[in-house]
This record gives structure tokens, sequence and C-alpha cells, in this order.
């Protein structure tokens, strides 16, 4: 018996690191332009970029998500969730290829948006761990997901400490390559398989993953059977009305919009050209330590999964809140200093700030919808808020480099600092608990008082 739990935790293991690499190259490429700007910017780069270059190098990364999110999912429905992960592959790949011979600011741009067609893969990523991982281990191993992003992030920052971005670039495509090949180990999940009546492969794949076949297709079964009997049934748009629709769709957007307003993707976007024209003379290996805050974030989250959503929120927003304020009451204070006194204090805050990001707001953010809506509109709604989502962070960092140089560093950091005590005040009052609870309870909770009497 110990045996054989030992070699399924091994192949749940081995499954989940190569399903997850796809999410290593989405670390990497969130960790870029906080690297890829000040190279460019400096005097040497052959490649001169001004402003608005470097918003849309950092932005555009996000405007494609939505269509490889789309893309992805009829991919995955139609060929199996692991070849539309391989097919996933190809623009990471082609992104780094076309990175390697970047020439200018226009071709650097067209890898970055090479790169945001495979930005919104993690649902499908997610998907097929849900499917191949008994219900009793998924949160262990879906942990895992968030760690291959931020290992990336550190990895993309400690290269670039010894390496241009063409030499960057060169490594990441090999790598990509590989990843795209070593999906051919894994089989497809069995769930899809027998989705498409393919019962013998499904079988082949039960016996590999260590699965009992009865097990998945009941868990399966009931967890379909609690959401679809749930209510009174419903078909075509009238679905989409239901306060058990409209409720949490409302809450995600909200949630989404607080995610960005508190500013933190600004931060993993342009690190040190935040305090671009600033009289501190940052570390320049501010990145590496940042990526680091979000690694050790990550580890943590994962480590307090009996901890409330609410409250993982509320602190997770509070620390972000106090970091800002840090840095802002530092920079205040020092205003008109052209050698201020300990600038490490800069950097903590910073370093604080991803840390207390990754204890709840970051994850939940794009974890929580799939706890929210009902099993026959899960999928649909998930992409819609997670689209809303992308988008809001394309808008937000988009604009920063404009908004700062108009109303100043201090003064879009300061509305960053008052979002971050909004979202803590959102997840205190406004965000439904999930913890512990079923779907069938979640779905009762949005129901309106006179329905559920």
């Amino acid at each position: 018996m110990l045996g054989s739990n030992c070699r399924l935790h091994l192949k749940l293991l081995y499954t989940t690191v190569l399903i997850s690499y796809i999410m290593f190259f989405n670390g990497c490429s969130f960790a870029l332009s906080s690297t890829l700007l000040p190279e460019l910017r400096s005097p040497s780069s052959p490649i001169q970029i001004d402003d608005e270059d470097a918003s849309w190098i950092a932005s555009i990364l996000y405007l494609l998500c939505p269509i490889g999110l789309i893309g992805t999912g009829v991919l995955s429905d139609n060929i199996g969730r692991r070849k539309a992960l391989q097919i996933a592959f190809i623009p990471i790949c082609c992104s780094w290829i076309v990175l390697m011979y970047a020439n200018s600011a226009f071709v650097i741009i067209i890898a970055r948006l090479l790169m945001g067609v495979s930005t919104g893969i993690m649902p499908f990523v997610v998907l097929y761990l849900v499917e191949v991982c008994p219900r009793e281990h998924r949160s262990l191993y879906m942990s895992l997901i968030n760690l291959s992003v931020s290992i990336g992030m550190v990895t993309e920052n400690v290269m670039s400490l010894f390496f241009g971005y063409h030499a960057i670039a060169t490594i990441l495509a090999v790598m990509s390559v590989a990843g795209c090949v070593s999906l051919f180990l894994l089989p497809e999940t069995p769930m899809w398989l027998r989705s498409k009546n393919r019962a013998g492969e499904a079988e082949a794949a039960d016996k590999w993953f260590g699965i009992e076949p009865p097990a998945t297709v009941t868990a399966v079964d009931a967890e379909n059977g609690c959401a679809s009997s749930h209510g009174d049934k419903t078909s075509g748009w009238s679905v989409y009305t239901r306060p058990t629709v409209w409720k949490p769709t409302l809450i995600m957007l909200a949630f989404f919009v607080c995610l960005m307003g508190s500013g933190i993707y600004v931060l993993l976007m342009y690190s040190t050209d935040v305090l671009r024209g600033s009289p501190l003379s940052l570390d320049p290996k501010i990145t590496v330590y940042m990526s680091t805050a979000r690694l050790v974030g990550g580890v943590v989250f994962s480590l307090l999964f009996e901890v409330k959503r609410r409250t993982l929120m509320v602190y997770s927003s509070m620390g972000m809140a106090v970091s800002v304020a840090v840095f802002i009451g530092y920079m205040k204070w020092y205003a008109g200093s052209d050698d201020p006194p300990c600038a490490d204090v800069v950097i903590v805050a910073f370093v604080c700030y991803v840390f207390f990001s990754l204890l709840g707001v970051i994850p939940l953010a794009w974890m929580i919808s799939g706890e929210l809506f009902p099993m026959e509109v899960k999928g649909k709604m998930c992409a819609v808020v997670n689209i809303f989502g992308y988008l809001v962070v394309f808008i937000t960092c988009k604009i920063y480099p404009a908004m700062s140089s108009t109303f100043g560093v201090l003064n879009i950091w300061s509305i960053f600092g008052g979002f971050c005590i909004i979202t803590a005040l959102f997840g205190q009052f406004v965000m439904p608990e999930t913890k512990g609870k079923s779907l069938d309870d979640i779905i009762k909770s949005f129901e309106s008082k006179k329905s559920s009497t």
C-alpha cells in the first residue's frame, strides 16, 4: 500500500513538473521587460527606445492573451488537453527566436506580442492536473504551477546579470523546444478520452497514472450532479441572468480592478524603471530580489492552504499597503536630497510588497473564479473574467509611463497604496469565503433570498 502510494505521488510529481513547465516560460516573459528596458535604455545599446516604446514592450504581452485563451480552449476541447498545450508552445518558441534576431524596437514588440499568445495558458495547465490528480492531492500539486512561474522569473533575472537579451532568448528558445517535445512523455487525460468515447485509451491512461477509473468517474459525476441539480434548469442566455452567475461575475471584475489598481503588475513589468529619474541609485539586482520574493511568497502561500481566503486577502493587501507607504514616506522625506541615505529601505519595501502580493492578492485573483461559478457555465465565465483581467493588466501597464510622467511617480504610487487598502476592504466584506465549502454551498450564497426560500 505504501509502495503504491509512493509511486502515485512520484508519477503525479513527474506529471506536474512536465505539464507546468510551460508556466516557467510565462515567468520568464513576465520578468523580461523589467530587465530588458534598462538594457535598451543604456547609452551603449544599439537599439534606443523612448517611453512610448517602453510602454508597448511592457504591456503588449497581455494584448493577445484573450485570443490565446479562447484558441487554446477550443483546441483543448477538440484535440485534447496535452496537444493543446503542445501547440501553445509554438508561439513561445517563435517569440524567443524572433527576440534572438531583434534589431529594432518594433521587432522586440513583435516578439513580446507572440509571447502574449500563450501567457493565458494557466487555466489549461490547471485543467490537465484537475483531470489526473485525485481530489485529495490536488491542492498540493496545484501550488507547483505558481512556483513554476516564480522560478521562471528568478531564472530570467539571474541570467540577465550575465547575458544580454539575445543570449537569453537563444537559451530559452532551445528550452522551449525541449518543453514541447517533453509533453510526448505524458498521456492524454482519461477524462477527456472518455468524453470522446475512447475507452481503451482512457483505461491505458488510468493505468499509467495509477488512477482507479471508478473513483475518477464518480468524483466528476458527483461534482457535476451537485451543481446541475441546484436550482432550476435553464438554457440559452437565460442562465447568465441568474444571480448565481452575474453576482460572482461582478465580484471577479471588481477583484481584477482592485488587483490592477494595487500596482503590482506595474512593478513586475517595470521594476527598476519605476524609479527612473529619482535621486536613488538602486541596485540592478533588485529584479532578482523581487523575483525571489515572489518565489518565497508562492511557497508560503502553498503552506497556508488551511487559512481562510478572506484572511489571506486582508493580510496580503495590508502588507502591500504598508510597503507602499514606506516607499512613499521615504521618498517624500528625502525629496530634496541628491544622495539620500539608506536607499536599501526602498528595495526592502519593494521586496516586501511583492512578497505580500503573493500571499493572497495575485494567486487568489486567478484561482478563485474556478470556485465561484456553476458547472454549466464555469468554463465560459472563467474565460470571460480572465480575459477582462488580462485586458486590465494591458491597459494599466500601457498607460503607466505616461501617467507617471504627467502626475509624478509618488502620486501614482499613492493611488496604488489607496487601492491596496480598498482591496483589503474588498476581501473582508465583498469577496466570498470559499475555503472548506462545496460548490453547492458557494452557489447557494449567491442566490436571492426570495429564490432560496
